[in-house]
């Protein structure tokens, strides 16, 4: 059975890299891109988030998050405070339009979100470092909110990776996996990396 594609309107970003099952709050203030957000509330349209060099230099479709806005706070300089919340996972396969902003024709890309046994013990050691996260940065009911919505296997390791780590590319190759088991261990490998290059 053959997927038909369907429309997406693409943000690019230097550093963004959105994951599923998380929000990611911007700040928007160039005209076109608060049109961007006015259309796609008008006509129902998700928002490709799309960090800036995976767009310009992969040979191949990118793969990105797609999530829909909702207006956090109109600004008085006319910029505005969004909150995009995802919707699917998708591989952008041809651009049809530039302007205003750019469109692209895209296809949903599946996720394997079923937790391995065998990796159960290098699951919990990744839920303990976003706990630990969590307690450094959050106030006490910011940090009660944050796990009444993140409870389940990839809703953790995805906010893991949000948060975890810092480096927009090496967030790139997870979000690129299609297998939560295949993301968990890339970042275990990514945290120990990091972790031994600071020792040294």
């Amino acid at each position: 059975m053959s997927i038909t594609p369907y429309q997406v309107y693409v943000f690019p970003l230097p550093k963004v890299v959105f994951f599923p099952h998380t929000s990611v709050a911007l700040q928007v203030s160039e005209p076109r891109y608060l049109k961007m957000v006015k259309d796609s509330l008008l006509n129902k349209v998700p928002i490709a988030l799309v960090p800036e060099f995976i767009l310009n230099d992969s040979p191949f479709p990118p793969v990105c998050s797609m999530g829909m806005p909702s207006i956090l706070q109109k600004k008085s300089d006319g910029s505005a405070v969004i909150m995009l919340h995802y919707v699917e996972k998708i591989s952008l396969v041809s651009q049809l339009r530039q302007d205003p902003y750019l469109v692209y024709n895209c296809f949903p890309v599946l996720e394997n979100e079923q937790l391995e046994l065998e990796n159960r013990f290098r699951f919990n050691r990744i839920r303990q470092e976003l706990l630990a996260f969590t307690a450094k940065s959050y106030n006490p009911k910011a940090r009660e909110q944050f796990w009444e919505k993140v409870k389940n296997h990839g809703q953790i390791i995805n906010h893991a990776c949000l948060h975890l780590l810092k480096d927009p590319k090496q967030q790139q190759e997870l979000l690129e996996q299609e297998n939560i088991n295949q993301r968990l261990n890339l970042l275990l490998t990514f945290l120990d990396d990091s972790n031994l290059q600071v020792t040294l």
